[in-house]
């Protein structure tokens, strides 16, 4: 499978404060480092990250880790917009799936990624599920793909999911998103992480 990986990394962080929440640092590494590096435990041809406003050091990390910033002039019309950029962006360059990852869950693993893509098969798509909820990390194959490129930019992964699709358990410790400071406390004092 030619497999591309989108990462979406383009979000205000609104409630996180002035600084961008990817490069808050979990464990000692910018949060966005935690899942770049779960991305590369799964072969892939293509790596994107869908940016917003980005500054130099995301850009920077992108780089040093091989992934392509994919900039979204329209991150503000909502999360549908970045969505549509990385499916364009990895249509563009011939991928025939894309894994669509959120670059404010650090704590998903590579291997919960190479799960998701050993499940695609037969199916058109992949999502995670978590306390009866659709959620990425989701694996969409070409035809999925070509309705997420469509899609508008208040839309989510879950508007074009069609049958056949399978949802695997998302354990509670992935589960995990980071989007405010008061939560990023929590979740290093529950590490006991200092940094």
């Amino acid at each position: 499978m030619n497999l591309a990986i989108i990462i979406l990394a383009a979000g205000a962080s609104q409630r996180f404060g002035e600084s961008n929440k990817l490069l808050a640092l979990v464990a000692g590494r910018p949060m966005i480092e935690h899942v770049i590096v779960a991305t590369k435990d799964v072969p892939a041809a293509y790596r994107f990250a869908v940016t917003g406003e980005a500054d130099a050091k995301l850009l920077d990390l992108l780089t040093r880790y091989d992934v392509t910033a994919i900039p979204n002039p329209n991150v503000r019309q909502g999360q549908g917009s970045s969505i549509a950029a990385g499916a364009q962006a990895a249509l563009h360059s011939g991928a025939e799936a894309a894994l669509i990852v959120l670059g404010d869950m650090p704590f998903v693993t590579g291997k919960y990624l190479r799960m998701i893509c050993e499940t695609l098969q037969d199916n058109e798509a992949v999502v995670s599920e978590f306390a009866g909820r659709h959620m990425p990390p989701m694996l969409f194959g070409k035809a999925a793909l070509h309705r997420l490129a469509n899609l508008s930019p208040e839309g989510s992964g879950k508007d074009v999911l069609r049958s056949p699709y399978k949802a695997l358990p998302l354990p509670t410790d992935m589960a995990r998103d980071i989007d405010t400071r008061e939560t990023l406390a929590k979740y290093k004092s529950s590490l006991g992480d200092s940094s």
